[in-house]
């Protein structure tokens, strides 16, 4: 096997044997030249003698940087950043479950059927009975992955966690700005029925659109308690900045009420609702009344601005595992390649207790 010791490795070496040497005379009166001779061999003939061994030395750092990478995000996936109103949804990580090849993640729950029939005054005998019926209801998480973030050699071995914060926090921020948003689409109607009504804006006209009112607010509730909806204090609903402007410039003497002055901020509680604002809402094709497909731009002329509601024990939460993927350097690109995979839903166990506000056209 050839050997071989590169200029930079042997440098080094000199430079630690004259330092050791320059040490040994001044402190013990030895030779300088015969210790630095000494020092320099020692260092530099089992490099020679055990190339590999070094050379893995080198991969054990790379893990020791892929251990870091992937506990840094998986610590700081957790605080809830943005999309605080998924804080009153029921997390049900504990039900997840992996493929064996690990590439799905599902979560599984129990459709246990309706409730049994209630007779009053019955004179007939015997009582007919019905079978309590139970359907699986599977859940495929979505998978959320970067692209790969290029680190060259020279960050690599060099790198500080200045760095590492930095190239983490980026990935972070885009699985976890994509994920909220995906929620918060999830949490929409689709369309318009009984179960999941779509209310328009009623308020007076500004451009062409119908503004939001708090009436507004007083309408949704309605639809959803018509829609046999719950309201026990879990109903959520999450404004649209859009729409939180126009309560506020529509009725400023009323709606000063629900806004702490000295933050800016929504009070936690309004007509019935637990109240959030979100930046990222859902919209809806105005011609037709449909949400519009998760991805698609923002066209005004087109698309209409929504706020949304749901029951908080009606939907559910599940992050799956997070998975760092890294590239060894090769012999043209001299540098690591990364990204991530990660795994979360959110979504009504079903099609229900979910409504909207949409603006409309005047």
């Amino acid at each position: 096997m050839k050997r071989k010791l590169s200029i930079t490795g042997l440098l080094t070496n000199l430079l630690l044997a004259v330092m050791v040497g320059l040490f040994m005379s001044v402190s013990f009166g030895v030779n300088p030249a015969a210790s630095t001779g000494v020092v320099l061999a020692v260092g530099t003939v089992p490099q020679l003698l055990f190339p590999n061994f070094f050379v893995q030395q080198g991969s054990l750092m790379a893990g020791v940087y892929r251990e870091i990478w992937t506990g840094r995000l998986v610590e700081q996936f957790r605080p809830e950043i943005e999309a605080s109103f998924l804080n009153t949804i029921p997390d049900y990580d504990r039900y997840v479950q992996a493929s064996k090849n690990n590439e799905n993640e599902v979560i599984h729950l129990v459709d246990i059927g309706a409730d049994p029939d209630v007779l009053i005054n019955n004179s007939s005998y015997p009582i007919d009975a019905a079978a309590m019926t139970e359907s699986d209801l599977p859940f495929s998480l979505d998978k959320y992955q970067t692209k790969a973030t290029k680190v060259t050699d020279d960050e690599l071995y060099g790198i500080t966690y200045e760095k590492i914060d930095k190239a983490v926090e980026k990935h972070k921020n885009a699985i976890l700005g994509t994920k909220f948003k995906k929620a918060a689409f999830s949490l929409a109607p689709n369309s318009h029925s009984s179960a999941t009504p779509i209310i328009p804006t009623a308020g007076s006209t500004v451009n062409g659109k119908k503004i939001a009112t708090l009436d507004d607010l007083l309408a949704l509730g309605k639809a959803m308690t018509d829609a046999g909806i719950p309201n026990d204090g879990n109903r959520v609903v999450v404004l649209d900045d859009l729409h939180v402007f126009e309560m506020a410039k529509e009725d400023k003497s009323l709606f000063k009420d629900y806004i702490d002055i000295a933050s800016g901020k929504l009070r936690p509680r309004l007509m019935g609702f637990q109240v959030f604002n979100y930046s990222d809402n859902p919209f809806y094709v105005t011609a037709g009344g449909a949400k519009a497909s998760f991805g698609t731009v923002f066209n005004g002329s087109i698309h209409s601005k929504a706020s949304f509601a749901f029951y908080a024990p009606d939907m559910f939460r599940a992050t799956g595992s997070t998975k760092m993927y890294y590239d060894e350097p090769d012999t043209r690109y001299q540098a690591t390649f990364v990204n991530f995979r990660h795994y979360f839903l959110t979504s009504p166990k079903k099609a229900r207790a979910i409504a909207a506000l949409v603006t409309a056209n005047a």
